[in-house]
């Protein structure tokens, strides 16, 4: 008799075990599937930003003028460009960097960069995120917003393409958004959440589970002990 009890007590500690256990999981699941969501938003949020953001600037660039800008020939319509995107990206909060380069098998020709000291015409190698792009923009095709690092931090970018009247490519404008503050929010969210959640959760499981041992596991082991003592006397 004695011997049964130590099993029904291993066997109700496992039933709290599982029930914690099974919370555990369901919780889990909630904050994962939340965090997923929460992510997919803010990064399309940002990307509309990035898109609008180069849209606006794109909107701008002449692309009929765009070989006379590098050569120096229009002087007045490029310093009216660059102080367009200058005044651009101190506009618009966590905006890093802007930048309009004619792209070409040989690298990219700088127009205007806000991120290089270099001249404009001069010619820049791909950098490596935009390595895989390069067939996409030497043929103008506009790449969806994509997420990119740069020495440990977090970018979204978009890249737009500009056209003159005959329908060629002659440029794009690049825009880099910070992502870092973003994910920072993002952590902060899940841990508040995962608070939010899991203790609550778990003090009801843990409540409910104890109650489950000692008004209802227990009710059954008195029960079973009365039918098998009433059994041996008869």
């Amino acid at each position: 008799m004695k011997r049964k009890k130590i099993k029904s007590g291993k066997s109700h500690s496992m039933v709290v075990v599982l029930f914690l256990l099974m919370t555990i999981i369901i919780d889990s699941l909630v904050i994962g599937v939340a965090g997923y969501v929460y992510t997919k938003d803010i990064r399309e949020s940002y990307s509309r930003i990035c898109n609008g953001t180069a849209l606006v600037i794109a909107s701008s660039v002449d692309g009929n003028i765009v070989d006379e800008m590098q050569e120096g020939k229009a002087d007045q319509q490029y310093a009216v460009l660059k102080n367009q995107v200058k005044n651009t990206l101190e506009q618009i909060p966590n905006l890093e960097h802007i930048y309009i380069y004619d792209m070409q098998r040989d690298g990219m020709h700088l127009l205007v960069d806000t991120d290089a000291d270099y001249r404009i015409g001069e010619i820049i190698p791909y950098p490596s995120p935009l390595k895989k792009y390069k067939d996409l923009l030497c043929d103008g095709k506009t790449p969806d917003a994509f997420e990119t690092s740069y020495d440990g931090q977090f970018y979204m970018t978009s890249l737009l393409p500009v056209f003159d009247l005959r329908g060629n490519c002659v440029c794009y404008v690049g825009c880099d958004i910070d992502m870092d503050e973003a994910y920072a929010n993002r952590a902060d969210f899940i841990k508040r959440l995962a608070v939010i959640v899991s203790v609550p959760t778990l003090l009801i499981a843990l409540s409910t589970a104890v109650f489950i041992k000692k008004r209802i596991l227990s009710s059954i082991d008195c029960l079973d002990d009365y039918l098998k003592l009433y059994h041996r006397h008869n």
